[in-house]
């Protein structure tokens, strides 16, 4: 980290408001290098917006949507990427997503993912996914 971005990290970990380290040097390197931080977690991504000048940060489920992964992995071994990265990883995933990715790995397997938005509604029978799913 150069001596700006160190400084922009501690103004990140301290306050009311820190985030964790990881986070923070995400951010705070990104920022001042001209990078597109990737963030899940809903306060680094709106530290992001602000020191970033407006420009919201990616989400790790970009990643493994990229053209690399599929092409590497086949489309199965994508698939269990995403799955292992929301039950082991706890993957955070844009709420209107929620249902594209249960359809994508099942509902089985949704119900071991607890990082899913409105988790709970799956536990309670899924009725809002599975009304969203048959679309």
């Amino acid at each position: 980290m150069t001596d700006d971005e160190y400084e922009d990290f501690a103004g990140l970990t301290s306050g009311t408001a820190s985030l964790d380290d990881g986070e923070a040097a995400t951010i705070a390197i990104a920022a001042r290098r001209r990078f597109r931080a990737v963030i899940d977690e809903k306060k680094g991504r709106a530290q992001a917006v602000i020191r970033m000048g407006g420009e919201g940060p990616g989400w790790t489920l970009d990643l493994f949507q990229h053209p690399a992964v599929p092409a590497t992995l086949g489309e199965a071994g994508q698939t269990e990427a995403i799955y292992l990265a929301l039950r082991e990883g706890r993957m955070r995933i844009p709420q209107e997503l929620g249902c594209a990715i249960v359809a994508l790995i099942g509902m089985d397997r949704a119900l071991h993912c607890s990082c899913l938005p409105n988790y709970k509604g799956l536990l309670k029978g899924g009725e809002g996914f599975r009304n969203n799913l048959a679309r």
